[in-house]
C-alpha cells in the first residue's frame, strides 16, 4: 500500500488512468478470455470524454465479482483481476472528477490488487511485467525508482 500510495500520489489524472489501464491489461493475461465488463473498463480508460461511464463499469465488473466464489487456484486468480478492476474503474472514476467519487484510497488499492494477484498467480513473470508498469509510471514523474 505504501508503494501504491508513493506512486499514486505523485501521477497526474492521466497517468493515474494510464496506470490502472496498464495494471488492468497485464492482469488480464492471465485469463483465457477477457469478459466484457473488464473490457469495457479498459475501453473507457483509452478515452478521457468517457472516464465519466467507469463509475457504471465499476457495477458491471462488482456484478462479476459478487457472483464469484472461488473454488481453487484458477478461481482466485480470476478473483484477484476483478479485484484490480474493480478498483481501476474508480481510478478511472475520480479522474473525470463527475460527483461521487469513489474513496481516495482506490489508487493504493489498485497496487494492492496487483501485488496480491502477483502473489496468487505464483508467476514471477507476471511480478516481473507489474514491477515494470510502476516503476514506468513512477519514472513518468521524474521520480527515481
Amino acid at each position: 500500500m505504501r508503494v501504491g500510495w508513493t506512486i499514486y500520489e505523485s501521477l497526474s489524472d492521466q497517468g493515474r488512468v494510464r496506470l490502472a489501464a496498464e495494471l488492468l491489461a497485464t492482469s488480464c493475461q492471465l485469463l483465457p478470455a477477457v469478459p466484457p465488463a473488464i473490457g469495457r473498463v479498459l475501453s473507457i480508460a483509452q478515452d478521457g470524454s468517457r472516464w465519466r461511464e467507469a463509475h457504471e463499469a465499476f457495477r458491471g465488473v462488482r456484478a462479476l465479482t459478487l457472483k464469484h466464489a472461488p473454488r481453487d487456484r484458477s478461481d482466485r486468480i480470476y478473483e484477484a483481476v476483478l479485484h484490480v478492476a474493480e478498483n481501476a474503474a474508480k481510478v478511472i472514476y475520480n479522474a473525470s472528477h463527475e460527483p461521487a467519487p469513489f474513496d481516495d484510497d482506490a489508487g493504493y488499492w489498485l497496487v494492492g490488487c496487483a501485488h496480491t494477484l502477483a502473489t496468487v498467480s505464483g508467476e514471477p513473470e507476471l511480478k516481473g511485467k507489474l514491477w515494470v508498469v510502476l516503476v514506468a509510471a513512477l519514472q513518468s514523474t521524474g521520480q527515481p525508482p
